[in-house]
């Protein structure tokens, strides 16, 4: 699905309103109705509503919804935090003094007005229009209602989250939903943004979006499921691709199995484990469907039999022992996953192939690997992440809530699964092996890490319809990956 920024969303508004001439009135009255359909079901306890509404178009539109509000029969307050300043805002706020109440800000702080459980707080004070932090009035607003008992319902997103980037400009409104117009925003999918929008809904309100070049886009199952390689019904093991996995040191073997399980139980045909000699017995006795080979007979040769290959994993550091993974990585031919402890080993890409590379970073491996300062918001994270794919033409997944994968051509997807749980030791394991099995399956590597991040994401949140985060481990996450596919395949 695409998203748009602030600034591309304004552009179709600007083109739907100058160019094809509907006139924001219409729009407005049609983002009204879109709220009063979707809050239908908080509607029936008959509760007041209280509606703050700021000085742009977004106050506009919750003038209008007032309106439809008290057309309906319900009691609606507005509460003016800006005085209504463009022209469209200024005649909604006009017709709404003859159906409903209209407080000063500081009018409500001086009463004894306070709402309900059921009753309905619609935020409509900002919009996506915001870049910069909160004035001290919108900002005492925004404590208000994130205090007030009630239903906290945005209009388009949460005052004081920026649309762009998800990042909380100095306090954000706590919405129990969010009502997006027309297209959904990159802010609402990024943290602390998505978790600030509660449950996400999008109404569309005629506004024109053909059309729409962005290099947004949110993974979901639709996605996923066209991604997914159909199963032939005559495959056999060697069809389903065999994976090299150059993993594991001593006291950290457990990365290498948790890889090879994960590719396994991700549908790969064959997985072998190079991992140091005297380690293999161990490989037998925890995964018998796996196979090893001792790392002293590893070479270049003995590595081409592999449709893939996951280099990285609990792997160690020493400088020498990576000057010999970098010949290896150099002189096969294949796909890899680079994770872990690829990102000090490996001081640049270069002679690599990096367009056939999958980097599986988080943040502070993301700053060695890039020679960048961590980035301190979602716009630096955003920027920084696409100029380094971009510049090293490889696809790059920057792990986290939620994981970014950006693609060569500078292409970000934004994966839509996942929870808290993953933030377990091995989880990043487990992701490598299940990227690595798409793609010696044949997947190509942006489509394996789009799809490898999807799949990995929804197994944590299988777990967790029937468990806490807090208690899941790698081994566990392994084990829903078989039902994160199986969705895919019965959709």
């Amino acid at each position: 699905m695409k998203l748009v920024d602030a600034n591309q969303m304004n552009q179709l508004d600007r083109r739907s309103i100058d160019e094809a001439g509907i006139p924001a009135l219409i729009l407005m009255e049609n983002a009204a109705r879109g709220v009063l359909e979707i809050c239908g079901d908080l509607l029936e306890q008959r509760p007041v509503c209280y509606l703050f509404c700021g000085g742009g178009n977004n106050g506009g539109d919750g003038y209008a919804l007032g309106r439809l509000l008290s057309n309906h029969g319900y009691e609606a307050v507005a509460i003016q935090v800006k005085p209504p300043k463009t022209e469209e805002a200024k005649k909604n706020a006009e017709l709404f003094r003859y159906f409903g109440q209209v407080l000063e800000f500081e009018e409500l702080m001086e009463t004894l007005l306070r709402p309900q459980p059921k009753d309905l707080i619609f935020d409509a004070i900002i919009g996506t229009g915001l870049d910069r932090t909160l004035d001290p009035r919108t900002w005492a607003a925004v404590d208000w209602i994130n205090h007030a008992q009630g239903h906290k319902i945005s209009l388009d997103i949460p005052t004081g989250v920026n649309s762009s980037t998800g990042d909380e400009m100095g306090i954000s409104v706590q919405a129990e939903r969010t009502v997006s117009f027309q297209l959904e925003k990159v802010g609402q999918h990024l943290y602390p943004g998505k978790k600030r929008c509660g449950r996400l809904y999008c109404a569309k309100i005629s506004i024109i979006e053909d059309p729409l070049e962005t290099n947004f886009h949110l993974f979901e199952t639709e996605e996923a499921q066209k991604t997914l390689p159909a199963l032939k019904t005559q495959t056999y093991k060697n069809m389903q691709g065999h994976l090299g996995v150059i993993a594991g040191s001593l006291g950290m073997m457990g990365a290498s199995v948790l890889v090879g399980r994960a590719a396994m139980t991700t549908g790969a045909g064959l997985v072998t484990l190079h991992v140091p000699d005297t380690e293999q017995p161990g490989i037998y006795q925890s995964s018998p469907e796996l196979m090893s080979s001792g790392r002293s007979a590893t070479n270049p040769k003995s590595l081409q039999q592999y449709q893939g290959l996951v280099v990285g994993c609990g792997l160690g550091r020493a400088a020498d022992d990576w000057e010999q993974y970098r010949q290896w990585i150099s002189q096969y031919v294949g796909p890899v996953v680079l994770d872990a402890d690829s990102f000090y080993g490996l001081n640049t890409l270069q002679g690599l192939g990096p367009h056939r590379l999958v980097l599986t970073p988080h943040l502070g491996e993301f700053a060695k690997i890039s020679g960048l300062q961590s980035p301190g918001s979602n716009a630096e994270k955003l920027e920084q992440a696409q100029n380094f794919a971009v510049r090293e033409g490889t696809t790059l997944v920057l792990k986290g809530p939620a994981s970014l994968v950006v693609s060569l051509e500078g292409e970000i997807w934004i994966n839509s699964t996942g929870n808290p749980g993953l933030a377990t030791a091995g989880s990043g394991d487990v992701l490598s092996g299940v990227i690595g099995a798409l793609l010696a399956g044949g997947l190509p590597p942006f489509d394996a890490a789009r799809l490898g991040c999807w799949l990995h994401g929804k197994a944590a949140d299988l777990y967790v319809e029937n468990n806490s985060p807090r208690g899941l481990t790698a081994g566990q996450l392994i084990n829903h990956i078989p039902k994160a596919l199986s969705i895919l395949e019965k959709a």
